[in-house]
């Protein structure tokens, strides 16, 4: 299998950004939880979204109308960007 079967991308908040409207967890409760009063759980230090979530991570990163919820780029793959950039 290829090597990038295995990669792993974290998804990150910015908790501020949140207004509980919950569009997040609406995609996937278990990648997306939320706390008691609705707001997302997750932080700026992000969690790790297997390769098998990736398409809800999108969707939920795409559903958020606040704008709280990123992809962290990981460092290797910022490298190899950048290499191939030129």
């Amino acid at each position: 299998m290829p090597e990038t079967s295995r990669v792993t991308s974290t998804i990150a908040a910015i908790p501020y950004r949140c207004a509980a409207h919950g569009n997040c967890a609406a995609v996937d409760e278990e990648l997306f939880p939320l706390d008691e009063d609705g707001f997302t759980a997750i932080d700026e230090r992000g969690r790790q979204v297997p390769p098998e979530k990736m398409d809800a991570a999108r969707q939920a990163v795409a559903a958020c109308p606040m704008l709280a919820l990123y992809f962290v780029e990981d460092s290797s793959e910022r490298a190899a960007g950048t290499a191939n950039d030129k």
